[in-house]
């Protein structure tokens, strides 16, 4: 509306000179025209002046007729020296020069009104700009047109923001291509809006067949897809980015990939959630590598089982001969009494009540002797280390008497359970204690003393203690004790510690040795309390 006006304005103007030079011709009063035509011209002009847009009247010959401050401020001259003068004698650029000539000739021959979305034009600086411009015939009296009236919107900002966009997406598709990972994009609803061509490598499918087409679940392997859409979708929910979550994805031919994914959210400028941006990594290698290197430190802890319950063999043997002897004699004297005509059922339920207890005894030993010597994946859940205590207690009860070690134990009351391997943990403690009453050996029978405790420790975490009363262990020795094949035992692999610490690593844990103040050495570990919903 505002180019209406002006155009409508300058029409009037015309007709003001118009009458003027009429009158002038005809002999009648000439100041008084000229002065309202001087003034009505001041008016129009700073009418235009104010305007960010440029504004400006060319004639037929291509010299303007009018042009406001914007358009003097490109050319870098005042309004009143453009006046007169081309686009020619303004800009060095002879391109652009020749297509301002052309398009305002083709406005005022045609009689129609021209938009030129996009037009260049290099300032008095030698900058380039970029102009929107609308331009428009300007009729005489006769219906012809000699004069041409445009006005331009300045979109160079605008231009060069599109501009770094434009390089930005060419950038970032560039990058998808040549990108080792998988790039991708999905909207609020997980449905893919880009994907880059590496999926073709990793899953089988081009680009085109996710993009509006499959969500990013659809992919998942079955057995896990409910839960870990949920668990993606609860990250949507709450805009939260996330990094190296594992999922198992079935390609297109029905191989099981392994990816890890990283993803960012996008929001628009109302802060409202538009979709996810990130990457995901073939891992099924490295998954594959941790799986063989996971079993072969189960086959190297139950190696190092086997090697240590060798050395409890006998004291294990006497363990489980204790009551199996009990059981024969007490079953042996029961039938000598019932054999009485019932006289002593009352000895005999006695006998056999301790008949039953020393069958769960030696049930007790060889369920343990089970768990420890099984093969196979280690199966973890919520534990009470209280009760892991306790079981290797029951196995090495024969050991410490035959040793003449004094074996206390302390068990902190209402202790927080943890979650872990029972095999494993049991070989942790069992190796410990082992070691301790070994160190022993060489200490006079009174001062034998071996303590086992479990406290609560500190930022979330139980902890263990086994400490002995004997040499301690060597400076030089005390950074290698955890070492692989490291021993001070003359038949020792070396494997026992090392293995116990990988462990105790591997279920987030610690685990390390001090010597004591006065004497002896104490062994801890120490596990993460289970999170709430895992006990």
């Amino acid at each position: 509306m505002r180019f209406v006006r002006v155009a409508r304005f300058w029409g009037v103007i015309m007709d003001e000179r118009f009458k003027a030079r009429h009158m002038r011709v005809a002999g009648g009063q000439r100041g008084q025209p000229e002065d309202l035509l001087r003034r009505e011209r001041a008016f129009l002009q700073q009418i235009i002046d104010i305007s960010p847009n440029l504004i400006f009247v060319k004639d037929r010959q291509g010299r303007f007729i009018l042009a406001n401050k914007a358009v003097a401020d490109v050319y870098g001259v005042a309004p009143d020296a453009i006046v007169g003068k081309t686009d020619a004698d303004l800009n060095s650029n002879a391109d652009e020069v020749e297509s301002f000539r052309r398009i305002d000739l083709e406005v005022m021959d045609t009689l129609r009104e021209r938009l030129i979305p996009e037009e260049r034009i290099t300032d008095s600086t030698g900058r380039l700009r970029w102009l929107q411009t609308v331009k428009r015939p300007i009729l005489d009296a006769d219906g012809k047109a000699n004069q041409v009236l445009g006005t331009a919107v300045d979109i160079t900002n605008r231009k060069t923001i599109e501009e770094a966009l434009k390089q930005s997406q060419e950038r970032f598709l560039q990058v998808g291509q040549v990108a080792g990972e998988f790039i991708w994009e999905v909207d609020s609803g997980g449905m893919y809006t880009y994907a880059s061509p590496v999926v073709e490598k990793l899953l089988g499918y081009r680009p085109e067949e996710l993009v509006g087409k499959k969500h990013f679940y659809d992919v998942f392997a079955e057995s896990t897809r409910d839960e870990l859409k949920a668990a993606v979708f609860r990250l949507f929910a709450d805009r939260q980015p996330f990094r190296n979550l594992l999922k198992s994805n079935i390609s297109k031919d029905g191989t099981v990939v392994r990816l890890e994914s990283s993803g960012v959210p996008v929001l628009d400028a109302a802060g409202n959630l538009v979709g996810y941006r990130g990457a995901d990594f073939d891992v099924t290698g490295r998954v594959r590598s941790e799986q063989e290197i996971a079993q072969q430190r189960n086959e190297l802890a139950h190696l190092s089982r086997v090697s240590m319950l060798s050395e409890l063999s006998g004291s294990l043997a006497h363990e489980l001969n204790q009551p199996l002897a009990a059981i024969l004699s007490n079953a042996q004297a029961a039938l000598r009494l019932l054999a009485h005509d019932g006289r002593y059922l009352g000895e005999a339920r006695e006998i056999l009540h301790d008949i039953v207890t020393d069958d769960k005894r030696a049930g007790e030993v060889i369920q343990g002797l089970r768990v420890l010597l099984k093969k196979g994946e280690a199966q973890y859940g919520p534990l009470d280390l209280n009760d892991v205590v306790q079981d290797v207690v029951r196995l090495v009860r024969s050991q410490m008497l035959n040793a003449g070690v004094r074996l206390t134990v302390a068990l902190a009351p209402d202790l927080p359970k943890v979650v872990g391997a029972r095999v494993q943990l049991q070989q942790v403690i069992l190796n410990l204690v082992v070691n301790g009453c070994d160190a022993l050996a060489g200490v006079s029978p009174k001062d034998r003393q071996l303590d086992v405790r479990t406290e609560t420790a500190r930022d979330g975490f139980v902890r263990v203690c086994v400490t002995d009363r004997g040499s301690g262990i060597l400076p030089q020795d005390l950074d290698h004790v955890f070492d692989a094949f490291f021993t001070t035992k003359v038949q020792g692999l070396g494997l026992g510690l090392s293995v116990c610490q990988r462990i105790v690593s591997a279920h987030g844990g610690r685990l390390w040795a001090a010597n004591n103040t006065e004497c002896g050495a104490s062994f801890y570990f120490t596990l993460p309390v289970a999170r709430r919903g895992t006990e």
